[in-house]
């Protein structure tokens, strides 16, 4: 009976050490203390989630600044906490059983905070307030960019204008040097969202896309269902979306697009490459069987008396002594600088100038852009004219 009593008992007390037990582990600590505070100040604790804020806790300081939050959490998220009368937040990592201890001073929010209990939640801190300076400092220069332009004085600006943008460069050296030190811990996506002014982020996604793909990979796995991370990942998807998007985009031959860049050999044996010079370029895919390459070659043979022009053929033939006996032929053509191609369609200047069809012309601007795509010789010549 006795040992009945002491099984009972036994049981009790692991159900309740058991229940204490998870009640602890799924709660975080928060306690501040603010100095230089106003009476009855307001504190609030806000979830901060891809979705918008939630509001988590609030409450009052006492009346030595004392102020605390005792929360449940499903993981580690961030959150942050804001004071009445203020519109600076304090941003923080919390996860179950994290006890974070905050000091303050109220005017001076931003740059007194400090945070003990979380070596994350230090990095956090010293992100914030490496922001918070690079603010400040904007703010100044930017007030004395707006006085002396003002005044007229336009080489002042100048200088003003460069050392705004020195202190944007040397934030995000340091953001980013942060996040390839700090990329597997959640504190890197805080980084990466790093905002100096209203809609002007320090990170751009396609620019940076290499850190943001650093940091989804690194923490996709350690924090799959953080929705943080997700929203990260989701960015990471539309960002290589977009990068596919632009290279189709530049593979794309038609006018206006950027002419692709070649160096080729002639039959006299000069080279001959798009980048060397600084004229008008027509290309001139052709055959030498039929009459259609003869049509082609005779818009190549005419246009090319105008001296703002340069012509390059590219005859596509399997046998050199074909193209040999064509010139024998027509033996006009043979001013005209031309290199041959055996591979027909898989040979890398076809494929890059997308010819599907001979024979093609190709009318390049000396800025490299496509200007026209098979024009006749009236067009080539109009915008010889025109440009």
């Amino acid at each position: 009976m006795k040992l009945h009593k002491l099984a009972i008992l036994l049981i009790i007390s692991i159900l309740t050490f058991s229940s204490c037990h998870k009640n602890v582990e799924n709660n975080f600590f928060i306690t501040g203390k603010v100095q230089n505070a106003p009476k009855n100040l307001t504190v609030k604790l806000f979830l901060s989630l891809p979705t918008g804020s939630q509001l988590v806790d609030s409450t009052q300081i006492d009346e030595k600044g004392n102020f605390s939050f005792k929360t449940k959490t499903t993981g580690k998220n961030f959150y942050y906490i804001t004071f009445s009368g203020k519109n600076d937040n304090i941003y923080i990592l919390a996860d179950s059983n994290t006890h974070l201890t905050i000091t303050l001073d109220y005017q001076n929010i931003l740059s007194s905070y400090k945070i003990q209990g979380s070596y994350e939640n230090q990095l956090l801190q010293q992100l914030e307030q490496r922001l918070f300076r690079t603010k400040s400092k904007i703010d100044t220069l930017a007030q004395r960019f707006l006085q002396v332009k003002e005044k007229g004085l336009a080489d002042s600006a100048k200088k003003i204008d460069s050392l705004i943008q020195l202190t944007l460069d040397e934030q995000k050296k340091y953001s980013t040097d942060f996040i390839r030190r700090h990329y597997n811990s959640l504190v890197a996506i805080a980084a990466l969202s790093q905002v100096y002014a209203p809609g002007k982020s320090v990170f751009k996604p396609l620019d940076d896309a290499q850190l943001y793909f650093m940091v989804d990979t690194a923490l996709g796995w350690r924090y799959p269902n953080n929705p943080q991370v997700l929203r990260l990942h989701s960015l990471v998807l539309n960002i290589k979306a977009e990068q596919k998007r632009r290279q189709a985009q530049q593979l794309r031959i038609y006018p206006g697009a950027k002419a692709p860049g070649f160096m080729v050999k002639t039959l006299d044996n000069k080279t001959i490459s798009l980048q060397n010079t600084d004229r008008f370029f027509l290309l001139i895919f052709w055959s030498p069987f039929g009459n259609d390459g003869l049509k082609a070659l005779n818009i190549g043979l005419q246009a090319s008396k105008n001296p703002r022009l340069q012509i390059l053929t590219i005859c596509l033939s399997p046998d050199s002594a074909q193209v040999q006996q064509f010139f024998e032929k027509h033996p006009e053509f043979k001013q005209l600088p031309t290199a041959i191609t055996t591979k027909f369609w898989n040979d890398s200047l076809i494929k890059k100038y997308q010819v599907r069809k001979l024979p093609a012309l190709i009318l390049i601007s000396p800025k490299k852009q496509i200007l026209d795509i098979n024009p006749d010789l009236n067009q080539i010549l109009n915008q010889l004219n025109y440009k």
